[in-house]
C-alpha cells in the first residue's frame, strides 16, 4: 500500500461531512482526531474521545475486540495496508449496538503512523433488510405449505436460519397454568437451552408476567422492546439477558376465531430493529400470518365436512360444546323419525350412545376423534334402537363445534362384522388394539384364576423409532412396523396374543406360563430377534428395544393394573439402556418413581440454582502446594444435601446430565472470570456430554484463558463404547488447549495400551486402590506399575482418597507426584475454597 501522509488542515476538508464517521487513532488505539458525525455514531462529545479516557476498543463489541487489537498493533507499528468494506459492531455510550461499515487505512498523521477509519453506519439497512427478507419468505410459505403445523415449524425455521433472528419461538398459553408453552424454536443451542429454562407467565400479578409475550396475549397487539435491558417488564429475567445477548424483542400475536392460538416471539441483537419506522413490516409480517391461519382454519371446516360427504355418511349432526344439536340435513330426521324443529331441541347425549349406555358426551371429552370412525346406538322418536357408524370431529370457529356425520348400518350385519372387526384393530399391522387387547388379557384372567395358571403382559418399544419417520418417512416406517409384528408372531406360540398399541409400541399375552424365568428367557429371545437388522426397499435399518414386564398373578389380578404396571416396567428399563428388560415389583415402582420425580424436579431445581460447586483441591506430594481443584456438584434442596451419587446415575440416563453439565461449565467460567484464579479446576464430563455436538462447541468456544484454567477428566468407559469418535474429540479439545485426566483409572478395564495412543494428560488413581495397598501387597503392587507405567508415557498421576500419612509416604516412594484425599482437605463450597487459595498463595 503506498504511503499517505495527512496534516490538519487535509484531514478537516476529507472529514467535513454529516454522513461519513471519521476518526485517526495512534498508540493503544487513543482518539488524535474526530469529526461530529463519528461522535453522533457513538453517542460520545468530541471532548469526551479526544480526552485518552475513552479508547477505540472500549466502543468495539467483544467479538471484534481481539480481531481489531491485532490491526490496531499492526498500523501503529508502522504497517501499511487498507481493510474495506469491513463489518463491525460499535457500542454506543449508553451502550447500545450499532451495525457499521468500516474502511481503514494506514496513513502518516502528525509525523507518527497511524489509523485512519471512515464509518458508515448500516443499522438502518440491515434493519430492513431482515424485515423484508422476514416478510417476503412468510409470503412464499404461506403460497407452498397448506398444513397449519408445518406453516408454523417452516416459520419459525426460516425467519431464524434464512432470515437472520437470533432466536425464534412459536408458543401458546396453557389456560390452566396461566404458562407459556413453547411448540417450535430455532437459533443457537445456548439461546434455546436458556430460554427453556426460564418461566414466562401471563399473569400480571407475577414478574414473569409482565414481559412483551404477557402483555401482548392480554392485550391482544403486538408488543416490542427495543432494549430489553431498560424495559422494567422485563426485569424478571435481568439474570439471564446478560447470558442472552440480544436486545430487541417482539412479540405477536396469531389469532384463530377471534382467539389467541399462538404467540411468535423473535429475538436479535440489534437495538431498534422493531422501532416505530420499522412497524409497518412488523404488521405485514403478521396480516400475513394470520391471514394464513385463517385461511387454512377454513379449508379445515370444509374439509370435514367434505369429508363426511365423500365417506358416504347418509346423515349430519352439529352440536355445541354442551352437545345441543344445532344443525341437523334431512337425512337425520328421516333416519331417526324426528323432526328438525325436534332435534333441535335435544342434545346428542338424549339419542347417541355406545354400548353399555357409554354417554357420548364421556366419549368425545376422554378421547380425540379426530379421523376415527365409531359405532353408536340410535335411539328413534319411536324408542327404537339402531346402529349407526359415526365419524366426529370438534371443529372451533367462534366458539367449539361437534360434528357428527353418521351411516345407518342396523340392518347391513356383514358390515357390522366388518367395521367392529376393523374398531379392534391396528390399521398398519392388523394387530389388535389396546382395547381389544385389554378384552383379551380379562378373558384370560377369567379362565386362569381357576386353573393357577401363570402369565405375563410384555410391552416392547423399539429406541428412538421417531427419528426413522423423520429421516426416511412414515411409509417406510409402517413397513418396519409391520416386519417387527410378524417377527413377533413367527417367534411367539400360537396361542398367546399379541397386539399394537400406540405409536410404536407393541405388547404380548404370554399365557399358562411354567415359571417366571421362562418369561425372561422368551423376552430376550425376542430382543435378540427384533435386534436384527431391518431391509426395507434396499435400505438396511438396526433398531434397539426395551422391553417391560408384568406378571398375573403377581403383580396385577386386574387388564387394565397389568398393562399399566408392564409399562412401567417398560420405563424402568429405557432408563437401563438399549436391550434392556424391566420387570414389575413394589419395590420396582417405588425406585422408578423416584427417578422421574428426580427427573421431573431438575428443571425447577437447574433454573432455581438449587446445584452448588464444592472444590476439592490436590496437592504436591513434593512440596505440599495447591496444583489445582476438582469440582463437584452437590444438589441442596430445601436446606438438605442431595449427594450426586443419588442423582447422577439418573440424569446420565437422560438427557438431562448434558444441561447439568453444561450449566456446571457455565459457573465454572463464571467462577474464572470473577477470581484471581491461577489453579486448574477439574471438572468431570459424562461420555454424553463429550459425544454432543452442542457440548463440545461450546468447549471449543470458550475464551483461552478459561481453557487452560479448565481441566476434563473422563471415564475409561469413553474409549469402549465409541474408541474412535472419543479419540477424535479430546484431540480437537486438547489442540485447543484443554488438559484430559482419565478419572477413577483401575475400576473399569485399566487398560494403558490405548493412553499411549490418546491425548491423555494426567491418570487418576482410583480410591479403592489407594485404600486398600496397605493391607494387599498385590493392590500395592498394581498402584506401583500404574505410577511407573505413567512415568514412562509422560503422563501425570493422582492418588484419590489419601487419608493417611503412611498412604502418603508410600505413594511418594512410588514417584506419585500429586495427592487428594481427607489428609488434606475435604470438598469445600466456594468461599472455602477461594479462601484456602489465598491462604497458600
Amino acid at each position: 500500500m503506498k504511503r499517505i501522509e495527512f496534516d490538519e488542515a487535509t484531514l478537516k476538508a476529507i472529514s467535513n461531512t454529516t454522513i461519513f464517521g471519521v476518526y485517526v487513532y495512534q498508540k493503544d488505539g487513543r482518539f488524535v482526531f474526530v469529526n461530529d458525525a463519528f461522535c453522533r455514531l457513538v453517542g460520545y462529545q468530541k471532548e469526551e474521545l479526544l480526552s485518552g479516557q475513552v479508547k477505540l476498543l472500549d466502543l468495539i463489541k467483544d467479538e471484534y475486540k481481539e480481531r481489531a487489537k491485532s490491526i490496531i498493533e499492526r498500523r501503529v507499528a508502522g504497517e501499511f495496508f487498507s481493510r474495506e468494506f469491513s463489518e463491525i459492531t460499535y457500542l454506543t455510550k449508553d451502550r447500545q449496538t450499532k451495525l457499521v461499515l468500516n474502511f481503514g487505512y494506514t496513513v502518516i498523521y502528525d509525523s507518527k503512523p497511524s489509523g485512519f477509519v471512515i464509518t458508515v453506519d448500516i443499522t438502518k439497512q440491515k434493519t430492513y433488510e431482515i424485515l423484508y427478507k422476514a416478510l417476503a419468505k412468510v409470503n412464499e410459505l404461506s403460497t407452498n405449505i397448506t398444513q397449519e403445523d408445518e406453516i408454523l415449524k417452516q416459520t419459525v425455521r426460516v425467519l431464524n436460519e434464512d432470515v437472520g433472528f437470533d432466536l425464534v419461538c412459536l408458543g401458546y398459553v396453557d389456560e390452566k397454568t396461566e404458562l407459556f408453552k413453547e411448540k417450535y424454536i430455532a437459533g443457537k443451542q445456548t439461546y434455546i437451552d436458556i430460554f427453556r429454562n426460564i418461566k414466562i407467565s401471563v399473569n400480571p400479578d407475577i414478574p414473569e408476567g409482565r414481559g412483551s409475550i404477557g402483555r401482548s396475549y392480554r392485550e391482544k397487539r403486538i408488543v416490542t422492546i427495543n432494549n430489553i435491558y431498560s424495559d422494567k417488564g422485563m426485569s424478571a429475567w435481568r439474570s439471564v439477558q446478560k447470558r442472552f445477548g440480544v436486545y430487541s424483542v417482539c412479540s405477536i400475536p396469531l389469532f384463530k376465531n377471534g382467539d389467541i392460538a399462538y404467540i411468535l416471539i423473535l429475538y436479535s441483537k440489534i437495538p431498534n430493529i422493531f422501532s416505530g419506522e420499522f412497524m409497518h413490516l412488523i404488521n405485514s409480517l403478521s396480516k400475513t400470518l394470520n391471514s394464513t391461519l385463517e385461511k387454512l382454519e377454513t379449508q379445515k371446516w370444509k374439509t370435514i365436512l367434505e369429508e363426511a360427504v365423500n365417506l358416504g355418511f347418509e346423515f349430519i349432526l352439529i352440536a355445541e360444546e354442551d352437545l345441543k344439536i344445532v344443525y341437523a340435513n334431512d337425512n337425520a330426521t328421516q333416519t331417526l323419525g324426528y323432526t328438525k324443529h325436534q332435534l333441535l331441541n335435544k342434545r346428542l347425549n338424549e339419542i347417541v350412545y355406545q354400548e353399555n349406555d357409554r354417554d357420548i358426551g364421556e366419549v368425545i371429552e376422554k378421547q380425540d376423534y379426530s379421523g376415527n370412525c365409531l359405532v353408536f346406538k340410535l335411539k328413534t322418536d319411536e324408542g327404537n334402537i339402531k346402529k349407526a357408524l359415526f365419524h366426529l370431529s370438534k371443529v372451533k370457529t367462534d366458539r367449539t363445534y361437534i360434528i357428527a356425520a353418521g351411516k345407518d348400518i342396523t340392518e347391513n350385519t356383514e358390515l357390522q362384522r366388518l367395521i367392529e372387526n376393523a374398531l379392534r384393530r391396528d390399521s398398519i399391522t392388523n394387530l389388535l388394539n389396546r382395547y381389544a387387547f385389554t378384552e383379551a388379557i380379562e378373558r384370560y384372567i377369567e379362565r386362569a384364576q381357576y386353573q393357577d395358571r401363570l402369565g405375563a403382559v410384555v410391552v416392547l418399544k423399539p429406541i428412538n423409532f421417531s427419528l426413522i419417520n423423520e429421516v426416511v418417512g412414515f411409509q417406510k416406517g409402517n413397513l418396519i412396523l409391520k416386519e417387527i409384528g410378524e417377527r413377533i408372531k413367527k417367534h411367539l406360540r400360537r396361542y398367546d396374543i399379541i397386539a399394537k398399541l400406540e405409536s410404536s409400541k407393541f405388547a404380548i399375552l404370554l399365557k399358562d406360563m411354567k415359571r417366571e424365568e421362562d418369561i425372561l428367557v422368551i423376552s430376550m429371545d425376542l430382543i435378540r430377534q427384533l435386534s436384527k437388522p431391518y431391509d426395507i426397499d434396499g435400505q438396511r435399518f438396526n433398531l434397539s428395544f426395551n422391553v417391560g414386564i408384568s406378571i398375573y398373578p403377581i403383580d396385577s389380578k386386574d387388564p387394565i393394573g397389568l398393562l399399566d404396571k408392564a409399562e412401567i416396567a417398560l420405563i424402568d428399563a429405557r432408563l437401563k439402556g438399549e436391550n434392556s428388560i424391566g420387570f414389575y415389583k413394589e419395590e420396582l415402582k417405588s425406585e422408578t418413581e423416584r427417578k422421574l420425580k428426580i427427573n421431573q424436579e431438575f428443571p425447577e431445581a437447574l433454573k432455581n440454582k438449587e446445584f452448588v460447586l464444592y472444590f476439592q483441591p490436590y496437592f504436591s506430594i513434593a512440596t505440599g502446594a495447591i496444583e489445582g481443584a476438582e469440582v463437584l456438584i452437590r444438589w441442596i434442596k430445601n436446606g438438605t444435601v442431595i449427594s450426586p451419587l443419588e442423582f447422577i446415575p439418573i440424569f446420565e440416563q437422560t438427557r438431562n446430565i448434558v444441561k447439568l453439565e453444561n450449566y456446571i461449565i457455565d459457573e465454572v467460567v463464571e467462577l474464572l472470570s470473577t477470581n484471581s484464579i491461577d489453579k486448574p479446576l477439574s471438572v468431570n464430563i459424562s461420555a454424553t456430554s463429550l459425544m454432543d455436538e452442542a457440548f463440545t462447541e461450546k468447549l471449543i468456544g470458550l475464551q483461552p484463558q478459561y481453557k487452560k484454567l479448565i481441566n476434563i477428566e473422563i471415564t475409561e468407559r469413553l474409549f469402549l463404547d465409541k474408541p474412535g469418535r472419543a479419540s477424535s474429540i479430546l484431540h480437537k479439545l486438547r489442540n485447543e488447549g484443554y488438559r484430559v485426566y482419565i478419572d477413577d483409572f483401575g475400576t473399569g478395564y485399566s487398560s494403558l495400551s490405548y493412553i499411549s495412543n490418546l491425548p491423555i494428560d494426567c491418570i487418576k488413581i482410583d480410591i479403592s486402590f489407594v485404600r486398600q495397598m496397605m493391607e494387599n501387597p498385590k493392590t500395592k503392587a498394581i498402584v506401583k506399575t500404574i505410577v511407573y507405567l505413567a512415568q514412562q508415557l509422560n503422563l501425570t498421576t493422582i492418588a484419590e482418597g489419601v487419608e493417611s500419612k503412611e498412604q502418603l509416604e508410600t505413594l511418594k516412594e512410588m514417584g506419585c507426584q500429586i495427592a487428594q484425599g481427607f489428609l488434606f482437605s475435604k470438598p469445600l463450597p466456594k468461599e472455602e475454597f477461594l479462601n484456602l487459595l489465598e491462604k497458600y498463595q
